[in-house]
């Protein structure tokens, strides 16, 4: 701030928030990475260099984690804002929805408050009891116990309570991290599920409203 001693000197504070901090005095520019980044990506040059270096910078700023509050504030998830979270508990916390506990670990699932049927779902790939798939394309997500047994009875068990959910899927081949990425809003297949004997998820939106619950 002493430092905007005149017209040239201009101070920028970046943030994660989606709207301008109310704390930030008046002669203080702001704005976020998310704005940041379109801007920068929509930067005319030929230089391959330059264009090189843009794109490592986004990369490195999508690489970043955002803390909960930031969705919560922000109040909309989608798949292409590379939403991911550092683990499950983190994803339940944007939705205030409480973890069930098998011992010292963390549940798989969590119901959603005031969202009657529908759970946040987290899984990752290269579990020891689950054999889960994501398809490339993110279209499908198959879900099936090791055993055999144990799987067709998780399929009659998802039948039977018949929600939806808002799913967060961990792939570090895929995704180079160790994140837990939101990938969509699933619903399940029940006649491909009882034929396939495991349970198929197919993706019915990409975009999850936290307060009006509008999904696209």
């Amino acid at each position: 701030m002493k430092l905007l001693n005149n017209e040239n000197t201009y101070l920028i504070y970046i943030t994660n928030n989606p709207t301008r901090p109310e704390e930030l005095p008046a002669e203080v520019m702001w704005t976020n990475w998310d704005r940041l980044l379109c801007r920068i990506g929509k930067y005319p040059t030929s230089d391959a260099v330059l264009s090189f270096l843009i794109e490592q910078f986004r990369k490195l700023i999508n690489s970043l984690f955002k803390d909960v509050r930031y969705y919560k504030e922000k109040g909309v998830l989608r798949v292409s804002d590379n939403v991911k979270v550092h683990s499950m508990t983190d994803a339940y916390n944007i939705f205030d929805a409480k973890p069930i506990y098998h011992g010292f670990l963390v549940g798989g699932a969590a119901d959603v408050p005031n969202f009657d049927g529908y759970e946040v779902w987290c899984s990752r790939n290269g579990s020891t009891v689950w054999n889960n798939q994501l398809t490339t394309d993110g279209a499908v997500y198959y879900e099936g116990a090791k055993k055999d047994k144990d799987s067709i009875g998780h399929v009659n068990k998802c039948i039977e309570k018949g929600f939806k959910r808002i799913a967060f899927y961990r792939d570090e081949d895929r995704y180079h991290d160790k994140a837990y990425h939101f990938i969509g809003v699933y619903e399940l297949d029940k006649d491909k599920s009882l034929e396939q004997k495991r349970c198929v998820w197919e993706r019915k939106a990409m975009e999850w409203n936290l307060k009006d619950k509008i999904i696209k």
